[in-house]
């Protein structure tokens, strides 16, 4: 679900085979890189926060999320994602909170991405779906599918800006979004990002957010 007035704040790990990759999570787009044949990567997030408030009722969730990586061939690797726990609650004006807590739904997803012979562009593309097995309302939202793009722009001083694009094919709605992003570093192994984001369909809503990232190499 896309929340309207969203603004996560997210931190993620990885841990490396001791070597420094772009990370797919967290945030809206994904690496325009893939892993190496044979290679895997474990992403985690500590607890992501979602806060809206729409016709008067007002949603917050809570969420730990794990992403693991393997390398399948050259430009492409598989994904699987799932939402370990997931935690939220609704209150209507002058009605009592209605809360719920499971297991999240997991994903399966394929990766090709590329730096195009580019010196300073590069290019992804994600074709995934949704594995519904969680438990609802955390989970079990039905069958989805995703194409997702990411064209990433490297800035010099290790800036960076990206465009993130996905349509989304739901049993009862089309979707769409698109959410431009920057990326900046901060210190070590500290990196930055801030985006914002809008969609129509079963996309619909407008985001802005932002998070930080650490690698454990």
């Amino acid at each position: 679900m896309f929340f309207k007035k969203l603004t996560p704040i997210l931190l993620s790990c990885a841990a490396l085979n001791a070597q420094a990759l772009s990370f797919d999570r967290p945030g809206f787009g994904f690496a325009t890189e893939a892993l190496e044949p044979g290679q895997a990567v474990l992403e985690l997030s500590t607890p992501n926060y979602e806060n809206s408030k729409n016709s008067g009722t007002r949603f917050t969730a809570l969420g730990v999320d794990g992403l693991l990586r393997f390398g399948l061939m050259p430009n492409f690797e598989l994904q699987l994602g799932s939402q370990f726990y997931g935690w939220q609650q609704s209150k209507a004006t002058g009605q009592k909170s209605q809360t719920q807590q499971g297991l999240g739904d997991g994903s399966l997803a394929i990766k090709w991405a590329s730096d195009l012979g580019l010196e300073h562009f590069s290019l992804g593309f994600l074709l995934g779906t949704s594995l519904p097995f969680g438990d609802a309302p955390i989970g079990d939202q039905g069958e989805q599918s995703d194409l997702d793009m990411t064209l990433n722009w490297a800035l010099p001083h290790e800036l960076g800006l990206g465009l993130y694009a996905n349509h989304q094919n739901t049993k009862d709605e089309d979707g769409w979004m698109i959410a431009p992003s920057f990326s900046f570093p901060l210190f070590s192994d500290f990196a930055g990002y801030l985006e914002i984001g809008y969609g129509e369909g079963s996309q619909q809503g407008q985001s802005a957010g932002g998070g930080i990232t650490y690698a454990v190499t």
